[in-house]
């Protein structure tokens, strides 16, 4: 028998805006989220292939919660639909668990948060991600994808709706006839989750052979090796590998803040 997967972590949830300066300041004000790091870049071929764009231009944040971080993007080329403009896509929001007024709450662009108590646990004052929520027109499909994948056990299904375990969340995959076609990187909203992976190369190579299609082989950031990809419903994942625990992206800072 095959040894069973460890559950994949989600390393970041990315959200794509026309004005990242507004959910900077959001994120930060209402959720605790520290800034890491802000940078910009234009005219980078590996950055175009990572994502599956051409001739990007942008600009990139990546804050740090209590247990992930949210990266965000502002692209400036190609420019993409605008916030709101895609009823029902597939990325339905996130779930944070944070001090404070819990229910359903939006950001400044609209992409939904469903806020939740903090648990014993939790980093306090700083948002912990709960769950990421996700639509389907195949939430059976997309599930087993995702538990054969990234070795998430089940936590319950039933009624269209599948509840799974990653490393540090849960995915809810929900079956939805009216889903609407994956977001591309540079559209506005929630455009993928990243899972945290060790040994990426060969990881790649056992996803492609369960049906995940990728811009390329995975990038070399130096420390950092990644790479963009589509599930079987076709919604971006990202796949990353911290290969410097010190680095400043690493998911051992999270540990560290929750231990503080």
């Amino acid at each position: 028998m095959s040894t069973p997967l460890p559950a994949h972590s989600f390393h970041h949830v990315a959200i794509a805006t026309r004005n990242i300066a507004a959910l900077i300041g959001f994120y930060t004000k209402r959720f605790g989220f520290a800034e890491v790091r802000q940078r910009s870049w234009r005219d980078e071929p590996l950055i175009d292939r990572v994502v599956g764009l051409d001739r990007t231009i942008g600009h990139s944040a990546m804050l740090r919660g209590g247990n992930f971080y949210l990266e965000l993007f502002q692209y400036d080329q190609p420019l993409g639909s605008a916030p709101g403009a895609v009823a029902l896509p597939p990325y339905a929001g996130i779930v944070l668990r944070c001090a404070g007024e819990i229910g359903e709450i939006a950001d400044p662009d609209g992409n939904r948060i469903v806020v939740e108590a903090e648990r014993a646990g939790d980093t306090p004052g700083v948002a912990a991600l709960g769950r990421v929520m996700l639509r389907s027109r195949d939430a059976q499909g997309l599930a087993d994808f995702h538990r054969a994948a990234f070795g998430l056990s089940t936590l319950r299904e039933g009624d269209g709706k599948f509840l799974l375990q990653a490393g540090n969340a849960e995915l809810q995959i929900s079956q939805e006839s009216a889903t609407a076609s994956p977001l591309r990187a540079c559209d506005a909203g929630m455009t993928h989750v990243c899972y945290d992976v060790t040994g990426i190369d060969a990881r790649h190579a056992a996803l492609l052979s369960l049906g995940m299609r990728f811009n390329g082989p995975p990038g070399d950031f130096g420390p950092i090796g990644a790479v963009y990809g589509q599930d079987v419903a076709g919604n971006i994942i990202e796949i990353q590998e911290i290969r410097d625990p010190a680095h400043m992206f690493s998911m051992r800072h999270l540990q560290a803040a929750s231990q503080a």
